[in-house]
């Protein structure tokens, strides 16, 4: 494995770890999505789809959210996501094909 694997690697991992509750996990989430519209303003980007996953602990157990965000005309939010679920399949499958590797295994796709 290389040195930038081994980095992307720990650096994901460490991002695995559980927020410590649903609140925190969420005004994270809320944070970042701020971040989001700023940046998108700031580089001039009409239309934004972010779609994120968080883990949480939730009575003792851990849990995991998604959560959707869109900026821009709304028209363009489902074709945007549908889109980008597509084109990153199609991505990931030609990934695996290339270097005989299976879904759901490590790489930056």
């Amino acid at each position: 494995m290389s040195e930038s694997e081994n980095l992307f690697e720990r650096e994901y991992n460490k991002l695995l770890k559980p927020f410590e509750s649903a609140k925190s996990a969420q005004h994270a989430s809320n944070a970042f999505f701020d971040d989001i519209k700023a940046l998108r303003i700031k580089h001039r980007l009409p239309d934004v789809t972010v779609i994120v996953n968080v883990r949480c602990m939730t009575n003792g157990r851990e849990a995991a959210f998604e959560s959707y965000q869109h900026y821009g005309n709304a028209y363009m939010a489902s074709p945007m996501a549908m889109n980008g679920s597509i084109q990153f399949a199609k991505r990931d499958q030609e990934y695996n094909d290339e270097n005989g590797t299976k879904n759901g295994e490590n790489h930056d796709g």
